[in-house]
């Protein structure tokens, strides 16, 4: 997966895209109903969803990644 090798050329520790990747895939959801928190249940679609606090931060990083492929192909003459 293209997340996986873009966190491993951040040279980020591997506990911390554990993290992050746990974070993407989690299928286990909780909600607020009428002000209180409802137990959590399993969700059928796993990755990111609107308003993840995570979703910027991976957005940027995906943006990174595509210069540098960009630049390296622009180098390669292609």
């Amino acid at each position: 997966m293209e997340i996986i090798k873009a966190l491993k050329q951040l040279y980020l520790p591997i506990n911390m895209i554990n993290v992050i990747l746990s974070y993407i895939f989690s299928t286990s959801v909780s909600m607020n109903w009428n002000g209180s928190k409802i137990k959590f249940f399993q969700d059928s679609r796993s990755g990111l969803r609107q308003r993840d606090h995570i979703s910027p931060y991976l957005f940027l990083l995906s943006l990174e990644r595509l210069g540098h492929e960009i630049q390296y192909m622009n180098n390669q003459g292609m």
